[in-house]
């Protein structure tokens, strides 16, 4: 690759590290932290020989080393040299430059395929595309064997497709685009044919970033060392790592750090002066040419995140600490803030006042970060149990958890659950449904998640269709008090409209509705193992009642275990 003379701005290390803090700020499910951020170099790719005045899209292409920028404005103004895509060394030296406006004049995102020399995709935000170039046997880009597809992102919802990403997903390929108006993350699964084709047998799912605080999402970045995802918000001027759920974990305010004007796409790749490091890059548009048609300020910024030295903690624990009258047949759980390892039965016990360490099976769900102690029998009534967590616990940077402990107290012995099969363990026939529970086929008893016992009842369904499910319990008495509780797990569904509620219905000796009462209406997933439980007197002429469980929009699964219904 050609080396042609630029100017570089090139920051001292020291200076930068005692100034360029990561400025961490609360948000749903945001994680604490205090890492420290370098600015390792300030790449003026307006300085380059053919200029990118403003730089939308950036990716690292680990076939030749290089960092690859597309630049969505470049035509439209005097700066235009016949390229708007550009190959440029780590430290910033322009190399090979392309001209796209044949089929794109702008690109907005790109990617390159995880293989090594794989597939570009590049998006285009004005005509709603997401281009796919294989580079044919030459593995050069631009010549007479390449060959070139598109697709549509709105046949998946995306009506401004910014940034874009590619990443191995549980051994899947995905593709993660981000929608700069609609506040959108979709992730594209390319189906059997094992071609991204926007629809066709795609399997795609999203989760809105807007709720998050995400205003104007640009840029998007797989990372496969974390499975977490990094978002630009050019509205905010800030780079996000995200859970590939939607969960922020920490956020960098760039203008402090950079005084970035216009961010754009953001990418991983090899540090500029220590191979053996990974930097993020991301490139700043800075004045827009609509401003100023003479403006030619675009930037990359390489930024280095610090060692994590930050210990991880627990977010969430059920029982809570100190709760009495505790349900015997509980499970015990610990969500953290941070993805973490070493949980099993030796780092998470409980232990009855005076007693051994209860016999019990520890799982870790890494998806919710949550880790759950489930007894191989009913706890024992009225006494005091202690659930601790050991240090032996680690963050994935090595952090030791503190070990933490809490306490709780049992209940009385349950004296007499109206409901049968109240936790969904029997089924004689085998046909994979609950017994005595009314029948749906989007409703079965599973192993998959479970919070007492073997199984719990799961709802699944992928076409936003609705599912319930009803136990009727006679022989009641009007104006009696009844306890009625359950328990919810959802995780995250690819349907932000969907709902789960547990009713009761109450009806007389004519089987007539007297009414309908709703305990609870879920509409956003769960940290693991929710408890519903309230007290409800039976309205005058009830002889019986239905306990249900109903779902609606369901696009994912829903599920339930140790449901109560006694006097």
């Amino acid at each position: 690759m050609a080396v042609l003379p630029q100017r570089i701005r090139l920051f001292p290390i020291a200076l930068l590290a005692a100034l360029c803090l990561v400025f961490i700020a609360h948000g749903p499910g945001a994680t604490l932290a205090a890492d420290q951020v370098t600015v390792v170099n300030i790449i003026d790719t307006s300085l380059w020989p053919k200029p990118s005045p403003d730089p939308s899209g950036i990716t690292y292409w680990r076939a030749h080393g290089d960092l690859v920028v597309v630049d969505g404005e470049v035509e439209e103004t005097q700066h235009w040299k016949g390229a708007n895509m550009f190959e440029s060394s780590l430290a910033g030296t322009q190399g090979a430059t392309y001209d796209l406006t044949s089929f794109t004049k702008e690109p907005t995102g790109i990617d390159i395929d995880v293989a090594p020399n794989g597939d570009f995709f590049i998006s285009d935000d004005s005509k709603q595309r997401i281009w796919q170039i294989d580079l044919g046997p030459d593995g050069i880009f631009g010549t007479a064997d390449d060959t070139r597809r598109s697709f549509s992102t709105l046949a998946f919802g995306n009506s401004d497709p910014e940034g874009l990403s590619l990443g191995m997903v549980d051994g899947r390929i995905k593709l993660f685009t981000v929608d700069g108006k609609g506040r959108e993350v979709y992730i594209s699964d390319p189906g059997p044919n094992g071609m991204f084709d926007g629809g066709g047998d795609d399997v795609v799912i999203h989760f809105d970033v807007d709720g998050r605080g995400i205003r104007d999402p640009e840029g998007v970045d797989y990372d496969p060392a974390t499975g977490h995802l990094w978002v630009v918000d050019r509205s905010k001027i800030r780079l996000y790592e995200l859970t590939i759920t939607g969960e922020i974990l920490r956020k960098i305010d760039l203008k402090a750090l950079v005084n970035a004007v216009n961010p754009g796409d953001v990418t991983l790749g090899p540090h500029s002066q220590n191979a053996s490091k990974q930097s993020i890059y991301i490139v700043d548009r800075g004045i827009d040419n609509n401003q100023n048609p003479n403006e030619n300020d675009g930037k990359i910024y390489e930024i280095e995140i610090g060692e994590d030295t930050i210990p991880p903690n627990v977010n969430n624990r059920t029982p809570a600490p100190d709760a009495i009258d505790v349900a015997l047949s509980t499970n015990v759980t610990a969500t953290f803030n941070e993805s973490v390892t070493g949980v099993n039965g030796s780092s998470f016990t409980l232990t009855p006042q005076g007693g051994a360490p209860v016999a019990s099976v520890v799982t870790y769900d890494d998806a919710t970060r949550t880790a759950t102690l489930n007894p191989n029998a009913n706890l024992s009534p009225n006494t005091l149990y202690t659930a601790q967590l050991a240090s032996t616990i680690r963050d994935l940077s090595g952090n030791p958890l503190p070990e933490t402990t809490w306490s709780f107290t049992t209940g009385s012995q349950v004296s007499g659950n109206l409901l049968l099969n109240a936790s969904f363990e029997d089924d004689a026939n085998g046909d994979g449904k609950p017994d005595i529970w009314s029948t749906n086929k989007k409703v079965t008893r599973s192993g998959d998640v479970v919070r007492s016992g073997a199984f719990a009842a799961k709802f699944f369904a992928t076409d936003n269709s609705s599912a319930n499910i009803s136990q009727t319990v006679n022989n009641l008495t009007a104006g009696t008090t009844y306890q009625v509780a359950g328990w919810v797990n959802i995780p995250a569904q690819n349907d932000a409209s969907f709902t789960f509620k547990l009713q009761v219905r109450w009806t007389n000796a004519s089987n007539a509705i007297i009414s309908t009462k709703t305990i609870r209406t879920y509409t956003v997933a769960t940290s693991g193992w929710d408890q519903v439980t309230t007290s409800l007197v039976a309205p005058a002429g009830t002889t019986s009642a239905q306990v249900r469980l109903v779902a609606s929009s369901l696009n994912g699964s829903i599920y339930a275990d140790d449901i109560v219904f006694e006097p």
